[in-house]
């Protein structure tokens, strides 16, 4: 059976390669990107299930790839948590793109995994649901 696969955008290199060892014990692949242009290419190249973003990043914003992430049509069910230390960040906004959660830095890893484990049961049933259809 394939492994989920998981990106991680954020350059918080500590932070980044806990939540990644975190989730690969828990029986996921992992890709973690530091910068936007690293994103842009790992993301087309490896399609992942599920995408954790932060909103500071070295060369732009979380805001930048998350429309380019909805822009593309490949990552329509994909879902996109938004974990960040910005506690003025636009929610609306967040929303708005397409976000399906987010979470400020600190966060409990067992609540970020069950909303992982959430959001990818509701990715797997709308992919069936399109699947009908086609």
């Amino acid at each position: 059976m394939k492994k989920v696969n998981i990106a991680i955008i954020d350059d918080n290199y500590h932070l980044s390669e806990n939540l990644k060892h975190l989730l690969v014990i828990n029986d996921y692949h992992v890709d973690v990107y530091r910068t936007l242009k690293r994103a842009e290419v790992g993301l087309k190249e490896n399609k992942p299930d599920l995408i954790i973003c932060d909103l500071n990043l070295p060369d732009g914003d979380g805001y930048d790839i998350i429309n380019t992430i909805r822009a593309n049509t490949v990552f329509n069910l994909t879902p996109v948590i938004v974990l960040t230390g910005v506690l003025n960040a636009n929610v609306n906004e967040l929303f708005l793109l397409g976000v399906s959660k987010i979470f400020f830095k600190p966060t409990q890893f067992s609540l970020l995994k069950s909303t992982i484990e959430k959001l990818l049961v509701k990715r797997k049933e709308y992919m069936f649901l399109v699947s009908l259809f086609r």
